[in-house]
């Protein structure tokens, strides 16, 4: 082989080996990118989901002053009256209100499994509300109204889902 033809040859392998892993670093970075643009995602979905799940517990465990004044969580409320039947109320309803926002946050960040058990959640308030309401229209007093007893249970166990659930999907790996 002469010399001439041996330099091109040399030199072309260079070139094709040059070309060849251009075109591979490229085709790893373009993919280093793209995963890590998946990742990052992700993390930001992870952390809205952390915000809007801590929100609608926070928002939840709102609800324990207005049991506990009306009488319906565990001791009797205040005896000095603090609260009108009316005020409280006012303020279940203000909860139920802003629950269901959370509760559409929750929806937005998902998954279903997280937000069935918000609405869920969301259900079981609205019923207390209701109950609230029928108690007051039926007596003015200070009863607790029947079933109540069965909807706080029932308020209890959804709470309970809704932290599992959301406790499942935080723990999930990337």
């Amino acid at each position: 082989m002469d010399q001439g033809l041996a330099a091109v040859l040399g030199a072309s392998v260079g070139v094709v080996g040059t070309l060849g892993a251009a075109a591979l670093t490229y085709i790893a970075t373009r993919k280093q990118a793209a995963d890590q643009g998946v990742v990052d995602f992700k993390k930001s979905l992870r952390s809205e989901r952390r915000e809007a799940y801590l929100a609608f517990m926070q928002a939840v465990e709102d609800l324990h002053p207005v049991l506990v004044s009306l009488g319906w969580h565990g001791e009797v409320g205040p005896e000095d009256g603090s609260l009108s039947r009316t005020e409280q109320i006012s303020t279940l309803r203000s909860l139920v209100r802003d629950l269901y926002r959370l509760q559409a946050q929750v929806d937005l960040v998902g998954p279903s499994e997280v937000e069935r058990s918000a609405v869920e959640v969301w259900a079981r308030i609205a019923d207390l509300r209701r109950a609230l309401e029928r108690e007051q229209d039926a007596s003015h007093g200070a009863s607790r109204p029947a079933g109540v007893d069965v909807i706080l249970d029932a308020l209890e166990d959804a709470r309970n889902d809704f932290s599992i659930a959301a406790r499942r999907v935080l723990e999930m790996p990337f």
